[in-house]
């Protein structure tokens, strides 16, 4: 992308980034039954945007683990309020679930900059691009002479792009079905 929009920030163009596998990681199964709706609902938005890679299990985990301590953390909150039971002097003692809460909220805002999940997190990554599908399955049903030309062009196209823009395509192999083990509790 930077030898695209002409380097802007003049830092150097690294060669020798590593390039993991595009494709959706699968789900821990030690994940609780929050952490793991959590998976479910994000997988497919990030892998749609193009930042998912095979490797990134550890990273999601933190981020759908770290959500659903956020999440209960709040919901302890609304039970309870942010303030315990005064004290014989008055003072009126903060929750620990305060506490809780922003660190929880501290880590996983962190988490959600890794995978471009805010607004301005979104504008410094760089995406993977995402094959059209509709294109492969029209050319393969036209016959073999536009399957062949449309093979042709796109593999000139994802060597053009590792060669001169040292981009990551998309694993044709990888399987664009929904992750395993989130599906259960």
């Amino acid at each position: 992308m930077r030898v695209l929009k002409g380097n802007p920030g003049k830092r150097a163009i690294r060669d020798d980034e590593p390039h993991p596998a595009p494709g959706r990681p699968s789900c821990p199964a030690w994940l609780d039954r929050e952490a793991k709706a959590e998976w479910r609902r994000i997988v497919p938005d990030l892998d749609a945007m193009g930042v998912l890679t095979r490797v990134d299990r550890s990273a999601l985990a933190a981020y759908c683990t770290t959500w659903s301590r956020w999440r209960d953390a709040e919901e302890k909150l609304q039970k309870f309020g942010p303030v315990l039971k005064p004290t014989a002097s008055g003072y009126l003692p903060q929750s620990p679930f305060v506490a809780l809460a922003r660190t929880y909220l501290e880590e996983m805002t962190r988490l959600m900059r890794e995978f471009g999940l805010t607004p301005a997190s979104r504008t410094r990554i760089e995406a993977l691009p995402v094959r059209n599908e509709e294109d492969e399955e029209e050319a393969f049903l036209k016959g073999p002479d536009a399957w062949a030309a449309y093979t042709k062009a796109r593999d000139a196209h994802q060597s053009d792009t590792e060669d001169d823009l040292t981009d990551v395509t998309r694993d044709e192999s990888v399987s664009r079905s929904p992750p395993k083990n989130c599906n259960s509790y």
